[in-house]
């Protein structure tokens, strides 16, 4: 696995490019490839810059996400990147909101539209001062469950609402002409289950090796299938 440097507000993955970074307008609406290597992220292999800005799509309301993606193009982004909020879309087990606030391809959308990429942060573990973590609380009341931990009631629950995820997202997926040119798994794991990041590392090679786009972990233990991340200004020196 490879270290790339990811500061969110600032800057989303680091390297150097002698043109101006590549910008969803310029790939609009055809499919496109993106992968990486020691360096930088590249689309159609072509290395760029992604100048990322956080924007949570529950934090406003639908109505004010077109201003708020064009401020984000104007101050020069060109990616946002937001969490997926399991309890705002999984509410109660087995029901998936999409709707209002929740209204994830709405706010896709207005991001293409913007002409920004995406990182899709799925987790589904969020930090961001959000209750419990954007967990849902009906989790607590499955039987002998372990939050992130190799624990088979946690992976079973963790795997479907990241298919599910996966599956509402798949029209903005680069490879479909969309804005995602990056997804997350995890978040900021503090843990030593090594096998738990393992597993999570197999879940992106085994089942979401078909969205044709790089899968990040960022912070803590990192798989080898995934890049690994950081989101601090002194990255470097950890």
């Amino acid at each position: 696995m490879r270290l790339l440097p990811v500061t969110y507000i600032c800057v989303g993955i680091l390297t150097c490019v002698a043109t101006s970074p590549i910008t969803y307008d310029d790939v609009r609406g055809t499919p496109y490839t993106v992968g990486y290597d020691h360096r930088a992220i590249t689309i159609n292999g072509v290395r760029t810059m992604l100048i990322s800005g956080a924007i949570h799509y529950p934090r406003s309301t639908p109505a004010m996400w077109p201003y708020i993606m064009k401020m984000a193009k104007n101050q020069g982004l060109n990616t946002v990147q937001t969490y997926v909020f399991w309890n705002l879309h999984e509410q109660k087990q087995g029901i998936l909101d999409f709707t209002g606030r929740a209204n994830l391809s709405a706010f896709l959308q207005e991001a293409a539209n913007a002409g920004l990429f995406v990182n899709l942060r799925i987790g589904p573990y969020v930090s961001a001062e959000w209750t419990y973590g954007g967990l849902p609380v009906w989790l607590n009341q499955v039987p002998n469950i372990s939050f992130r931990s190799s624990n088979d009631a946690w992976k079973r629950l963790m795997r479907q609402f990241i298919l599910n995820i996966v599956d509402y997202v798949t029209p903005y997926l680069a490879k479909n002409g969309g804005p995602i040119i990056v997804a997350q798994i995890e978040n900021e794991y503090a843990g030593d289950d090594r096998a738990y990041v393992d597993w999570c590392g197999t879940l992106v090679n085994n089942e979401l090796s078909s969205t044709e786009i790089p899968w990040i972990m960022c912070n803590g233990l990192s798989a080898n299938s995934t890049i690994e991340t950081c989101n601090s200004c002194n990255c470097l020196d950890d």
